[in-house]
């Protein structure tokens, strides 16, 4: 049952119930299939999302991680349809053609090479 506003609210027409339909498990498996990742344990929220058609959806709010693909996001799921609402990726793909520092004053000695951050000892390695 959703809620029908009349001049109270100029940005949102209808708001949903709050009370889900779907459970926040129903919610998580819906979440991992629609976005091919697993669930990583934090913890799900229950939020409206308002849409860009002037409605608001009750939805179960889901981190789902993919580490063969380096997927990282927090997916939206409508807790009435199970329909995916929305996402935020929370992955930023950068990269670091080269460094320099210029800490010394010769800069012959003031060179950083960058190396994978994964690397034991940081990201930077002084040449």
């Amino acid at each position: 049952m959703a809620i029908e506003l009349t001049n109270h609210c100029p940005f949102t027409e209808t708001i949903a119930s709050s009370t889900p339909k779907l459970t926040t498990e129903e919610a998580i498996a819906k979440a991992e299939a629609t976005l091919k990742g697993k669930y990583n344990d934090f913890p799900v929220a229950l939020e409206y999302f308002a849409k860009p058609d002037g409605t608001a959806v009750l939805a179960h709010v889901v981190q789902i991680q993919n580490d063969a693909t380096d997927a990282w996001v927090e997916a939206f799921i409508d807790a009435h349809t199970g329909e995916l609402v929305s996402i935020v990726d929370f992955v930023a793909h950068a990269s670091v053609s080269h460094c320099v520092c210029l800490s010394n004053t010769h800069a012959e000695m003031s060179f950083a090479v960058p190396c994978s951050p994964h690397q034991q000892g940081g990201p930077l390695r002084r040449s």
